[in-house]
């Protein structure tokens, strides 16, 4: 601070606690530009790469809506997407509508109990505060039985939405087995 002292010794002390944070946010300009932008535009890189290679090897499957933003059900145009908590199984289901539904309908008011796993314990935090938690979680037997079923939280863009809204109980993703947040959104099958 000895290189400021007779800069600001004369001033109001309110007019050198400004002229120091002019300074020090110069110099933390530089910081953004060489170290934070390059950090996002590397961490996108790797998001589309991701992307990518589920939308190449994944195994897709259509997955019902548990909840979604409200906003998924007005029509947008945008490059934008919102959240969606879903649910899906492999296992091949005599009537997977009514089977789905009646699933999604009892995890809406799950919540973990005494001696629950971390698995519940997360799926349970998750439906409580709506936020998003991007790994598939096993549901519990008291919520799917004894079908394999599991839930995930998705980004929905909307320009994948057939009519640019929600408009249908499902969507349509792909799951890549053997790695961390490995579903996303595809485009609806053409019919």
């Amino acid at each position: 601070m000895l290189f400021f002292t007779p800069l600001v010794a004369g001033m109001h002390p309110i007019l050198a606690l400004l002229l120091v944070g002019l300074i020090v946010g110069l110099l933390l300009v530089p910081v953004y530009f060489f170290m934070f932008v390059p950090a996002m535009k590397k961490r996108a890189a790797e998001e589309a790469e991701k992307s990518a290679r589920i939308e190449l090897r994944g195994k897709p499957v259509r997955a019902w809506i548990v909840v979604a933003h409200n906003d998924l059900y007005e029509e947008n145009d945008s490059d934008e997407h919102r959240y969606a908590q879903v649910i899906y199984t492999f296992e091949q289901l005599p009537s997977p509508d009514k089977t789905l539904n009646e699933i999604a309908g009892r995890l809406t008011s799950y919540r973990a109990g005494e001696g629950a796993s971390q698995d519940e314990k997360t799926l349970s935090r998750v439906m409580e505060s709506h936020l998003p938690f991007f790994d598939p979680l096993p549901l519990p037997a008291s919520v799917a039985g004894k079908l394999a079923v599991y839930t995930v939280s998705l980004r929905v863009p909307w320009k994948k939405l057939p009519e640019k809204k929600l408009t249908r109980p499902y969507i349509w993703c792909k799951v890549l087995e053997g790695e961390t947040d490995n579903v996303r959104m595809t485009d609806y099958p053409v019919s």
